[in-house]
């Protein structure tokens, strides 16, 4: 079974998220991406990147993220994302990994927000709700 790295920068770096989206829990690891920026989405509680120098995106890494799996994270990101293979650096040790991970297609960056996507105000204002939110549509098929 092929596996690959997943890097998650929004709700999926939350455990029980990027749960309930693949059906089983995962565990990341701290890493980065050097060259993007982290922006809100208008009138929603997730975020999406875009490339932008000098700016970074802190997130975690998922290493063994199997190909059905992989294709129920395109489901769930949708037409706005487009899977990407980026370089993701650890910064425990400095080491380079390539990983997949979703950008903002250009056609949709509108719908980005001029602020930045904090993860605490997500966890503090919308994870539990989001969780469900989720939850619901794997239960509805939704999510392949």
């Amino acid at each position: 079974m092929t596996r690959e790295p997943l890097f998650a920068y929004g709700t999926l770096q939350f455990p029980d998220i990027i749960a309930a989206v693949i059906g089983r829990p995962l565990n990341g690891t701290p890493a980065v991406l050097d060259g993007y920026a982290r922006f809100g989405i208008h009138n929603e509680p997730f975020p999406g990147i875009v490339p932008s120098e000098p700016h970074r995106v802190e997130g975690v890494v998922y290493t063994d993220v199997t190909r059905a799996e992989r294709r129920r994270v395109d489901i769930f990101e949708g037409e706005p994302y487009q899977r990407e293979t980026v370089t993701v650096r650890m910064p425990e040790d400095g080491t380079r990994i390539e990983a997949i991970t979703y950008v903002i297609r250009p056609r949709w960056r509108t719908l980005l927000s001029p602020s930045g996507w904090d993860p605490d105000e997500f966890a503090r204002h919308w994870h539990d709700t989001y969780v469900e939110r989720v939850a619901r549509a794997r239960r509805a098929g939704h999510l392949g």
